[in-house]
């Protein structure tokens, strides 16, 4: 039979262990204020996008010179930043096309001149590429004339000796 006044403990301990959950997770529930950046921290981001702006505004479409050892066909570490330039460009250009002439060290048969100067300015194609350039990247044939409208000119050269 059920008495009044009788506590019993373990009709007790659900009921805290319910309390005691509910405190626990009701600070993980509420939202927290966010702290707002200090003064330093906005005005470093705000330079970082007036730089990225800057960059863009002088940047010019000349062509970019990126130079080949003799006989070489890949890019090395060492010429890779002469392209940073047409990198620069066609992000702040991303629908404009990029033209690649390539060129040879003017030794060898036409063929040989022609497969080396096909491999760099594959090379030149294949880094912008690489480093998120979704603009067209055309390739000329050794030789082939600059073609018209407005477009970035990399010049893949080789030494003449």
């Amino acid at each position: 039979m059920f008495q009044f006044g009788v506590r019993r403990p373990l009709a007790a301990a659900p009921i805290l262990a319910l309390t005691a959950a509910s405190i626990l997770l009701s600070g993980c529930l509420t939202q927290r204020a966010r702290d707002q950046p200090s003064p330093a921290i906005l005005e470093t981001r705000a330079a970082e996008h007036q730089v990225a702006e800057s960059a863009c505004a002088s940047v010019a479409s000349t062509p970019v010179f990126v130079g080949f050892g003799f006989n070489e066909g890949d890019l090395t570490e060492l010429q890779q930043p002469y392209l940073d330039p047409a990198l620069t460009w066609a992000h702040c250009n991303p629908n404009a096309p990029i033209v690649v002439q390539p060129g040879s060290d003017g030794h060898g048969s036409q063929a040989e001149q022609q497969d080396l100067a096909s491999r760099r300015g594959q090379a030149v194609a294949a880094y912008l590429r690489s480093h998120g350039v979704t603009a067209p990247v055309t390739v000329l044939a050794q030789g082939a004339a600059e073609p018209a409208g407005p477009h970035l000119l990399v010049q893949a050269q080789g030494r003449r000796w």
